[in-house]
C-alpha cells in the first residue's frame, strides 16, 4: 500500500472514482481569517450553573493528626485550595484559598512540624504555607515560569525536590531557602521519586527510566539505571531502610545494596498493574501502596505480603505511617483514609467542604435527555433539565447525581441499550456505567504503551467500541483499540499510522478515520516531515489508505467525517480543512484561531476552537458558503481538553461549558 495515497473502493462512498487521485501538497490558497460575528443576536446560551465540582487532589501532606489536602486544579477565582482535615474523625478543620500568581494546580506536598511546602505546577517556586496563620510564601525558587516540583522529601533540615520538566534534583534548605542544584537526572523530563539514607541521596525518572545515587560526600553521582527491570513508565517510588534501596520499576518491586548486591526483585500482581508509593517506616519496615486497587503490601523478604484495602480502584497521592503504626493516605478523588495494621480503614469524603468548580474533561447527550460531564476522577449526571421560554433567562433547577470513577474521562460515548461508556486516563481503563443504577463495571485496560484516551465511539454493528489513543512518554506509535462490548476483549492496533500518535479518530459508515500527529508526548522532535490521514475497515480492521493532503500539516487534532467530506482542524499549523473523500481534493481550508473540536447536527458541522473562545459553523453540503460563519465568540475558557459538542438536533443546539457552567448554546436553523 502507498503511504501516500491510497483509497479502496469501498471508501470512495459511490463516487464513481477508483484511482488516479492526487492531493494538495500545500496550502493551496490563501489562508481566510477568522469569520465574522453572526448577525442573529439571538443566539444567547442558558446557563445551569456549575457542570461538575471536584475535590480533585494532587499533593497532600500528614502533619501530625491533620491531613492538608491540594486541589489538583485552581478553582474558578484562579486560587489553589488547601483543606484541612482530622485524621481522627475525618471532620473538616479549616479551608484556605491561595493566590500563587499564574499557578495551575498542585502537584506536590510535604510538612514538617509548622509548614506545608508546597509543590505547584506552572511555577518557579516552592510555595510554603503556614496552616496556622494562612499566610503563604514563594519561598525558593527551583525553575523557569513552566516548573512542577514534582517530588518533596525531608531530609533532615533540608528538602529534596525532583522537577519537572528540567528533570534536575535539587536541596532547599529549610531554614533559609538557599538552592543547591544536583544536576539533571537523566533525558525523562520527569523526576519522578527521591529518596535518602546515611550515605547517598537518591533520585530517578519516569521513562525511559533513569536512577541516580548521589553520595553525601559530594563525589560524582553513580548510574544505577543497569539495575532496574524494565519499564514502560520509568521509576514510580523510592524508599530506603536498613541499608537497602526500595524500588518501583514496571511490574516489580527491587530492593538492593547501594552497590547493586543482595538484589531480590518482587513481582507485583496484575490486578495492582503497578506500585505508585513506597514508605520506610522508623522500624525500618517498607509498605506499598498499590495503583489501580489500593491495595496496601508489606515488602517482605522476597515478595510483597497484603495487609489490606483501605478504599478500591483508585489512585493516591498520599501514603504514609502514623506513629500509632496506623497507615493515612489521600486518594486524587478527595477522600482521605486511615487504614489500621489489621486491615480496618475509615474512610471520609472532602467534596462537601473542600469541592470547587472544574473545567470539565468531556461530555455527553444522552438519549434520555440528561447531560453527562467528565471531571477529573468523578462524572457529573445532570438531568431533569428544562430550558426557559426566554433565552438567556435564569435556568430552572434541575437534579445532578455525581460517580466516581479511576481517572480522567478523555472521552464519553452512549450504547444502543443506554448504557454509557468512558475511556480513563491515565489508567487506559474502558468502563460501563448502567444509566439507571449508575454502577460502574471495568472493561478492560488498553495498556500495551498507550497513555491518553482522545476519542472513543460505539460501533454499534459490530457491538464494539474503537478508540484511538496516543502512547505514553517518548513513544511514537499511538493505537487504536477495539473493545467488545460484551467480554471486554481488546485488540490494540499500533501501525495505523506510523511513527505517529492517534490525536483525532471518528467512524462513519463502518469505516474509522485516524488523524496523526507526529510529535511524541514529552518529545520535540518527530520521525516524520508530514501527520497523515487513515481509514480502517472497522469489520476487518485493515487499513484501506493513507494520505498526506497538506504537506505542511505536521499535527492534526481533531477529524470528523459528513457524509462524503472529513473535516479536520489541525494543531500544526493551526488550520481547519475539510477533504472530498469521493476524489481525495482539498475542497477548503483556513484559520479560526486555533484548534479543539469539531461537531455535527443535521449535516451541518460545527467547530469549538477553546483556544479562540469561539464557536463556528463551517462551509458544508447542508449550508453551502465560501468561509465559516461565527455563531459565539468570547466563550469563558471551560475544557480541561478540546471542546465536545453534545448536540440535540430535535432542538437545534448543544450543550456546552461557559467557563465552569453548564451551559446550553442555541445553534440556529
Amino acid at each position: 500500500m502507498n503511504d501516500r495515497i491510497c483509497w479502496s473502493r469501498r471508501q470512495l462512498l459511490g463516487a464513481g472514482v477508483v484511482g488516479g487521485l492526487t492531493l494538495a501538497a500545500g496550502f493551496g490558497g490563501t489562508a481566510t481569517a477568522a469569520p465574522p460575528p453572526h448577525p442573529l443576536d439571538r443566539l444567547i446560551p442558558t446557563l445551569y450553573g456549575p457542570a461538575a465540582l471536584t475535590s480533585a487532589v494532587r499533593g497532600a501532606a500528614v502533619q501530625g493528626d491533620r491531613v492538608h489536602l491540594l486541589s489538583r486544579f485552581v478553582t474558578d477565582k484562579k486560587l489553589l485550595r488547601v483543606g484541612t482535615f482530622d485524621l481522627n474523625t475525618g471532620a473538616h478543620i479549616s479551608t484556605h484559598d491561595l493566590d500563587l500568581g499564574a499557578a495551575t494546580g498542585s502537584v506536590s506536598a510535604r510538612a514538617d512540624d509548622k509548614y506545608v511546602y508546597l509543590g505547584i505546577a506552572a511555577s518557579p517556586s516552592l510555595w510554603r504555607f503556614d496552616p496556622a496563620s494562612g499566610e503563604v510564601v514563594a519561598f525558593a525558587t527551583v525553575g523557569g515560569a513552566t516548573t512542577w516540583a514534582y517530588d518533596i522529601v525531608l531530609d533532615g533540615d533540608d528538602l529534596l525536590v525532583g522537577t519537572y520538566p528540567a528533570c534536575r534534583l535539587l536541596r532547599v534548605s529549610r531554614s533559609t531557602g538557599a538552592v543547591t542544584d544536583l544536576g539533571r537526572v537523566g533525558t525523562s523530563m520527569y523526576c519522578t521519586a527521591i529518596a535518602s539514607d546515611e550515605t547517598n541521596v537518591y533520585a530517578a525518572t519516569a521513562a525511559p527510566g533513569q536512577l541516580n545515587a548521589y553520595p553525601r560526600d559530594g563525589s560524582a553521582p553513580v548510574d544505577m539505571t543497569p539495575l532496574l527491570s524494565p519499564s514502560p513508565v520509568g521509576v514510580l517510588g523510592l524508599a530506603a531502610a536498613g541499608g537497602l534501596l526500595y524500588i518501583s520499576c514496571g511490574r516489580e518491586v527491587i530492593s538492593m545494596r547501594p552497590d547493586g548486591s543482595e538484589r531480590v526483585a518482587r513481582t507485583i500482581a496484575p490486578e495492582d498493574r503497578y506500585i505508585d508509593k513506597l514508605f520506610a517506616a522508623a522500624d525500618g519496615s517498607v509498605y506499598a501502596l498499590a495503583r489501580t486497587t489500593t491495595n496496601v503490601y508489606r515488602v517482605a523478604e522476597s515478595n510483597l505480603e497484603k495487609i489490606g484495602t483501605p478504599y478500591h480502584d483508585v489512585e493516591n497521592t498520599a501514603f504514609e505511617q502514623r506513629p500509632d503504626g496506623s497507615f493515612v493516605g489521600a486518594t486524587g478523588l478527595g477522600q482521605f483514609w486511615r487504614m489500621q495494621p489489621s486491615g480496618e480503614a475509615q474512610v471520609w469524603e472532602s467534596a462537601d467542604s473542600f469541592g470547587y468548580p472544574e473545567p470539565a474533561q468531556s461530555m455527553l447527550a444522552h438519549t434520555s435527555g440528561a447531560v453527562w460531564v467528565g471531571g477529573h476522577s468523578a462524572l457529573t449526571v445532570h438531568d431533569q433539565l428544562r430550558t426557559p421560554a426566554i433565552p438567556g433567562a435564569p435556568a430552572p433547577k434541575h437534579r445532578t447525581r455525581r460517580i466516581h470513577v479511576n481517572g480522567e474521562p478523555k472521552s464519553i460515548t452512549q450504547g444502543p441499550d443506554g448504557s454509557v461508556y468512558l475511556a480513563l486516563y491515565p489508567s487506559t481503563d474502558v468502563v460501563r456505567i448502567d444509566s439507571n443504577t449508575l454502577g460502574v463495571t471495568k472493561l478492560t485496560t488498553i495498556d500495551n504503551e498507550q497513555m491518553r484516551p482522545m476519542n472513543m465511539h460505539f460501533d454499534a454493528p459490530r457491538n464494539q467500541l474503537v478508540i484511538g489513543t496516543t502512547a505514553k512518554q517518548r513513544v511514537f506509535n499511538g493505537g487504536v483499540s477495539f473493545v467488545n462490548a460484551s467480554t471486554g476483549e481488546t485488540q490494540v492496533l499500533r501501525d495505523v499510522l506510523p511513527d505517529q500518535q492517534v490525536r483525532g479518530f471518528t467512524i462513519a459508515d463502518g469505516i474509522g478515520y485516524a488523524a496523526g500527529d507526529t510529535y511524541a508526548e514529552g518529545s520535540s522532535t518527530p520521525r516524520r516531515a508530514t501527520a497523515q490521514l487513515a481509514a480502517i475497515d472497522l469489520a476487518t480492521r485493515e487499513v484501506l489508505w493513507r494520505a498526506e493532503p497538506i504537506a505542511a500539516v505536521k499535527s492534526y487534532e481533531n477529524v470528523l467525517v459528513v457524509g462524503r467530506t472529513l473535516y479536520a482542524l489541525c494543531r500544526r499549523p493551526r488550520i481547519w480543512l475539510s477533504l472530498d473523500l469521493g476524489t481525495g481534493q482539498v475542497t477548503g481550508q483556513g484559520e479560526l484561531g486555533g484548534y479543539g473540536g469539531l461537531g455535527t447536527m443535521d449535516g451541518r458541522v460545527f467547530s469549538w476552537v477553546h483556544w479562540a473562545l469561539a464557536i463556528d459553523e463551517l462551509p458544508s453540503a447542508a449550508r453551502p458558503a465560501d468561509a465559516p460563519t461565527r455563531l459565539y465568540e468570547g466563550v469563558p475558557a471551560g475544557w480541561y481538553n478540546n471542546a465536545t459538542f453534545a448536540t440535540v438536533p430535535k432542538r437545534n443546539g448543544t450543550w456546552g461549558m461557559y467557563g465552569t457552567d453548564l451551559g446550553w448554546f442555541p445553534l440556529g436553523r
